[in-house]
């Protein structure tokens, strides 16, 4: 046992076998609370991110009408497809008065109008444009038919095992369907692509006037516009996206992050869904909190190296080593990945090996350890 600042009980085992686990499914265990009936919602799941274990759920895994939060999969798949987001490309009628009939939400595009790639997709995510929905359809795939398939395609790629869309802008249909714990996945790697997280993380969007719109169009995002961060105190509001038909009720998805402890939140058909992510974070919060593991370069590992000019050759980590974990105590298990011997032409700074550190089963922290000299 080694003792390391801030989290004490850590075994330390070494392995001859360097793999890096990924998880796609965040686990559940016998500490993940369970909302009951008189929880307003009806599909729920809060995640720590970091740990990938679900803290507390209800439903989270049963299907349900994901609406509006289906433009987070357009967003990834739009993105994923697009190369010149400067490129134009025009707004039809059809592209507006099938939507106006429905009363689904628009960005406000006319037709006729030629607004960027990244105009059209700010006007996909903040005002949770229907319009601006089909337009990048049209645009990536020719049809909103093509670009389902791609959703489709993209759900299947990223493992999903309970999401399935009939349509690119969320509106009901039987067979267009998700999960709140899905949804969190869907989410989750939207904010991994850099362009997507700086659109869901805006509050709002201008766009210059053009001849159809002389006054041009301030975009505002349905989720910044109610949820601020300044509901709890050192809460950052990271991003999210909100939706609402009359069958899947009004649905959530949002991550936020404090002092190092990142969230997601996800609630579908919840009449106080606001109130319920401010519920659900403040919980979270209270349960987890980021620690130091191990300094840059605290620990010294080594291994031996055959017929080169040392022996042996020691490695060292770069950064800090930190982790989320439990306020209430979390043993953990430190892992070395490091070969029993070296074959010389080994150089400095390059990384032999890496460590990895566990509670549980769960993979909470790693880090590649680089080669502190030359062995030639």
């Amino acid at each position: 046992t080694t003792a390391v600042t801030e989290a004490p009980m850590i075994t330390t085992t070494v392995t001859t076998t360097a793999a890096v686990p990924v998880v796609v499914y965040p686990s559940i265990n016998s500490d993940t609370i369970e909302y009951d009936e008189e929880t307003d919602t009806k599909y729920a799941v809060l995640i720590d991110t970091e740990t990938n274990e679900i803290i507390a759920q209800k439903n989270y895994n049963v299907r349900m009408y994901p609406a509006s939060l289906t433009k987070v999969m357009t967003l990834i798949v739009a993105l994923e497809n697009i190369d010149d987001l400067n490129d134009t490309v025009e707004i039809t009628a059809d592209m507006i008065d099938p939507m106006i009939d429905l009363h689904a939400s628009r960005a406000g595009f006319c037709a006729g109008e030629t607004p960027t790639l990244e105009q059209v997709l700010y006007g996909v995510s903040l005002p949770s444009g229907a319009d601006a929905s089909l337009a990048v359809a049209t645009y990536v795939a020719g049809s909103e038919e093509a670009f389902v398939e791609l959703m489709n395609k993209k759900a299947e790629e990223m493992g999903l095992k309970n999401t399935h869309f009939t349509n690119v802008v969320g509106l009901h249909n039987d067979n267009h369907y998700s999960t709140a714990e899905d949804m969190a996945l869907i989410l989750q790697y939207a904010i991994k692509i850099d362009k997507c997280r700086e659109i869901l993380s805006t509050y709002q969007y201008e766009i210059p006037p053009t001849e159809y719109n002389p006054e041009g169009l301030i975009l505002t995002s349905t989720v910044f516009s109610r949820m601020e961060g300044t509901e709890m105190p050192n809460v950052v509001i990271k991003g999210g996206k909100t939706g609402f038909t009359k069958s899947a009720g009004r649905c959530l998805v949002s991550v936020c992050e404090r002092n190092g402890v990142k969230l997601c939140a996800v609630t579908l058909n919840a009449p106080n869904d606001w109130n319920d992510h401010k519920d659900m974070f403040s919980y979270g919060f209270t349960l987890c909190k980021r620690i130091t593991l191990e300094g840059a370069g605290q620990f010294e590992y080594s291994s031996f190296v055959c017929g080169g000019t040392s022996d042996t050759v020691t490695a060292h980590t770069r950064e800090d080593i930190t982790a989320t974990v439990k306020t209430d105590g979390c043993e953990l298990k430190r892992i070395v990945y490091m070969r029993r011997f070296y074959y010389p032409d080994i150089k400095e700074g390059q990384i032999i090996g890496c460590i990895i550190y566990k509670c549980g089963n769960n993979t909470v922290a790693e880090a590649p350890l680089y080669a502190d000299f030359t062995v030639g």
